[in-house]
């Protein structure tokens, strides 16, 4: 579904309760549910797969402006032409390995603060970082914005915006169940792409012997 559609979807089930909630603040109570799942889940609909460059010498670089949560970070080295990891450390782990940010190598490890990236070692020369991270879905705003939640989990957004239409001073009898019916097709969806992440590591049954 696009944004006018599920927006213009949640006026239908609202009925005649819609006139008391603008388009806007459905269009707020959309984006709101979408931050939300964004926030507390890893679904497949807010991974991303990138890459930038290092520069010798340089430590710090910007995280993008979606960037939630890592998720696995590595290159290929340019000596053994091997995959190396760049594994994450806390802040408090990264500054104890890595309390020298003049000396440089290849970095084995990278931490994230204040919308920052920090490499340890400090890379010595350009190397192209493959970056696999969880993002924040862009907010819905023109009529014709969708995204893969829109299209693929739309009634999870719908019955999440109806259940929260009570905090908002709408009052429905109805409202119950649909929040009830949010949250199961929630949990359907947290626990579709927890095993989609698992697919082709199930192991093989076997007879004795």
């Amino acid at each position: 579904m696009t944004h006018v559609q599920l927006r213009d979807r949640l006026g239908d089930w609202l009925g005649a309760n819609a006139k008391r909630v603008a388009h806007s603040v459905r269009t707020d109570i959309l984006n709101i549910a979408q931050k939300e799942l964004c926030r507390q889940y890893d679904l497949s609909f807010n991974e991303v797969l990138d890459t930038f460059d290092t520069i010798g010498g340089t430590n710090t670089y910007a995280l993008p402006a979606n960037f939630s949560r890592p998720y696995e970070f590595w290159y290929i080295d340019p000596d053994t032409q091997g995959v190396q990891s760049v594994t994450f450390l806390l802040l408090d782990e990264f500054d104890h390995v890595y309390p020298d940010s003049t000396k440089t190598g290849k970095p084995r490890h990278f931490t994230t603060w204040g919308g920052n990236l920090y490499f340890g070692k400090t890379p010595d020369r350009v190397l192209t970082i493959h970056r696999a991270y969880y993002a924040y879905l862009a907010d819905l705003s023109a009529d014709s914005d969708s995204n893969a939640l829109t299209v693929n989990a739309w009634e999870v957004l719908l019955f999440k915006g109806l259940g929260d239409m009570t905090r908002y001073g709408i009052e429905d009898e109805r409202i119950p169940v649909w929040a009830a019916r949010g949250t199961e097709l929630e949990m359907q969806l947290v626990r579709e792409h927890a095993r989609a992440k698992s697919a082709g590591r199930r192991p093989i049954s076997q007879e004795p012997g």
